[in-house]
């Protein structure tokens, strides 16, 4: 019915549009294809009245970074756990309360 309104169905692609009119005595319809319009990324700069957050120095980071270690599978299972800490807290320093659980003497404070 519509092979004269629509030459080759395989040339409707995402995005066209069909137009269906039945303003008349038999239905028509007709195959739109809008023109594509290519955006390019633009840099958009805004002045903001708070700055941005400061990363953190290398001079902090690199304590967490310098002894890398390894460990087999199996050797973790039989380390101590932090169990909880003051205030609830997940992030610690060197100075922070922590509870464990199975650290020896030699390690630590029980």
């Amino acid at each position: 019915m519509n092979r004269e309104q629509v030459k080759n169905p395989h040339l409707i692609y995402p995005d066209d549009t069909i137009v269906i009119d039945r303003s008349g005595v038999s239905v028509k319809l007709q195959l739109v294809q809008l023109d594509t319009v290519k955006l390019q990324l633009k840099v958009r700069v805004e002045k903001t009245a708070r700055d941005a957050i400061p990363s953190i120095p290398p001079s902090v980071t690199k304590l967490f970074l310098a002894k890398p270690l390894v460990v087999d599978a199996n050797e973790l299972d039989n380390t101590a756990r932090i169990i909880t800490a003051a205030e609830k807290r997940v992030t610690l320093s060197a100075v922070d309360q922590a509870f464990a659980r199975g650290i020896t003497k030699d390690k630590g404070n029980q």
